[in-house]
């Protein structure tokens, strides 16, 4: 049995490359970054980025006018027990560095986040006492300001949220610390009530999730809080069709990975990750990027390149 190192749920996808942000690496969390850059003209090779600031695991991230945020999470204590975060940052592409910005109200971890409409907005989570929480907050990059919105109408955690160009979905977590939601819940900004969406399938925790081409993807996931494998279901939201359909199943059970969509990407084979990272604090100081302990072989660079062709594929990112 291949023993678990590291894992993630937060990543994200800019500018022809994936970015994979902190986590859970040798039993606590991590502060190191990767970047894989998608190009037919380059080897496929991890690359170590700037460290965050705050090492975290069980938080999120997204993308905003080209700028990476992460956001909330858990770090350990002195007595081996969890906190949940109120710490935000975003990453400097030009200079790769972290930037610490204005912290959310409330610490959170395990919450839903999206961007849209220039703001952030995170949904949800638990606090430190592991409560579910309802609390919805915006973030104005331009003034570096978190402002309360409307709260969810029920307490969620390990949902998923998308912004569809004119309002923020919520799909699925859990509304207690048992039962998975089949619920998707609807609110556009500057009304003051959240709508019922549509309904899931499957009740569903811990899902990849993503939005392409007029359509709405969930992947994986947990379906109770006892489920450890997971689940390989997929469904697909046709908004024309106005509900959810069952897809291709995976052909593994997984969750708590995430999706980016990597265009001209047929038969696209990304090498694995599966070593430890260095350490973050014997390397902060370092303006250079460090090259990862694993990269595509020149055969698997060649196939690849053989196979690129015009085509758009969904690719998903998991280090479970």
């Amino acid at each position: 049995m291949t023993q678990t190192i590291w894992r993630t749920n937060s990543g994200v996808w800019l500018k022809e490359t994936i970015y994979v942000i902190g986590g859970y690496a040798r039993k606590k969390p991590t502060s190191t970054v990767y970047s894989l850059e998608v190009r037919a003209d380059l080897p496929l090779k991890w690359i170590q980025r700037a460290c965050l600031n705050q090492r975290r695991f069980s938080h999120a991230a997204c993308v905003l006018h080209g700028v990476i945020y992460t956001a909330g999470g858990l770090e350990f204590v002195n007595n081996g027990t969890h906190q949940a975060l109120r710490h935000v940052e975003c990453y400097d592409q030009l200079n790769n560095q972290w930037k610490t910005l204005r912290q959310m109200h409330s610490p959170r971890s395990e919450m839903a986040i999206a961007a849209g409409n220039g703001r952030i907005y995170v949904a949800g989570g638990r606090n430190d006492h592991g409560v579910i929480l309802s609390t919805v907050e915006m973030y104005h990059p331009d003034n570096d300001v978190w402002i309360d919105v409307v709260a969810l109408p029920e307490p969620r955690k390990a949902a998923s949220m998308f912004f569809d160009g004119r309002s923020l979905l919520v799909a699925g977590g859990f509304t207690d610390a048992n039962m998975a939601t089949k619920k998707v819940i609807r609110w556009s900004p500057g009304t003051f009530i959240w709508h019922d969406h549509s309904t899931l399938n499957l009740g569903r925790v811990k899902m990849a999730s993503i939005i392409h081409e007029e359509k709405i993807y969930l992947i994986g996931g947990r379906i109770s809080a006892s489920d450890v494998r997971g689940t390989s279901v997929v469904e697909v939201f046709d908004r024309k069709e106005n509900c959810w359909m069952f897809d291709s199943t995976l052909r593994y059970p997984r969750q708590g990975g995430f999706l980016v969509v990597i265009p001209d990407s047929a038969d696209l084979i990304l090498p694995t990750l599966k070593k430890p990272r260095q350490n973050c604090l014997q390397s902060q100081k370092r303006s250079h990027s460090v090259n990862s302990d694993e990269s595509a072989s020149e055969s698997d660079i060649e196939h690849q390149r053989a196979n690129h062709s015009s085509q758009s594929s969904t690719s998903e990112t998991s280090t479970e």
